[in-house]
């Protein structure tokens, strides 16, 4: 499928690439019996090694790649959050922790440390969560140039931290990065989306969904919203209008919960043109269209 957008065409380099990551997606369909969903799609797209957009080692962030985040434009962003961060380390005690979700290039990471360190509210550890590694290498680089004396702080997972931890989650422009499902409701059954292989080209398909997706369903439907695990509800969640206590206290049989606080932003900077100070997230005016480049291609789907 050909995306309406005003985007350049790909290179020929460009071209193959993106033939060989089209190839991968169908050879996996194939393997899991003709249907993936749209979470794996996603991974697949996104952080396959050596295909997927983030793990393919070309230039993403910063005016030379596709897009600009605020840590990429000026420091003040970073040093801006380093403030409250440094307000939340201090109230938790000197064990603390930060763990970013999804570090980019890292200059948000060196730029936090850099001014947490002169506020005198260095973590006991910064954890970087990030799937790619292109990207953990470009993170260790900068890291190494801004602020060498504290690397040894910092730490790259490969998944959350099994243990509670006190500290601080931070994530910048992650959400839209991160593989979710999709599903539709036809006739009161649910139905979850995904993609198929059909005559060679990729293709949305619906399969009836996976009984934790149903479950969340038919709870939503009787009136209240349930935590899901495994397929089944587990209760339903506090009444709207109480606001739950996170950590502190300390539970039955004296192991103490996570505590700490969470702080997930994002926007998008426009990558043409210099952003217009009009207030509103994304420097644009309000219902002033983005602007658009040509050529961006999903290559083969529909």
């Amino acid at each position: 499928m050909t995306v309406p957008l005003d985007l350049p065409e790909l290179t020929p380099e460009e071209e193959a690439h993106s033939a060989a990551l089209t190839q991968r997606i169908h050879a996996v369909i194939a393997a899991e019996g003709g249907w993936i969903g749209f979470d794996r799609f996603m991974q697949l797209a996104l952080y396959e090694p050596g295909l997927g957009y983030y793990s393919a080692g070309a230039r993403k962030f910063g005016a030379a790649g596709d897009f600009i985040t605020a840590p990429e434009v000026a420091p003040v962003f970073s040093r801006c959050l380093a403030l409250q961060c440094a307000d939340v380390l201090r109230e938790l005690g000197p064990e603390s922790c930060l763990l970013e979700l999804g570090a980019g290039s890292g200059a948000m990471a060196a730029e936090l440390l850099a001014e947490l360190e002169r506020q005198g509210a260095v973590p006991a550890a910064y954890w970087i969560l990030d799937l790619s590694a292109d990207l953990r290498e470009r993170q260790r680089e900068t890291l190494e140039r801004q602020v060498p004396h504290l690397l040894s702080r910092v730490q790259w997972l490969d998944s959350l931290p099994d243990a509670p931890f006190a500290g601080m989650i931070l994530a910048n422009e992650v959400l839209d990065a991160l593989t979710i499902e999709r599903f539709t409701i036809r006739s009161g059954e649910v139905n979850a989306l995904g993609v198929s292989s059909e005559f060679g080209q990729l293709q949305l398909a619906e399969v009836r969904a996976a009984s934790r997706l149903a479950c969340g369903h038919r709870a939503k439907a009787l009136g209240g919203a349930a935590r899901l695990h495994a397929g089944r509800s587990a209760g339903p969640l506090r009444r709207p209008g109480r606001r739950r206590r996170f950590g502190g206290r300390r539970p039955r049989g004296g192991r103490r919960r996570a505590r700490g606080s969470a702080r997930l932003d994002d926007r998008a900077v426009p990558r043409l043109g210099p952003a217009r100070p009009t207030g509103s997230h994304d420097g644009l005016r309000p219902g002033q269209p983005t602007p658009r480049r040509p050529g961006w291609r999903i290559p083969d789907a529909r």
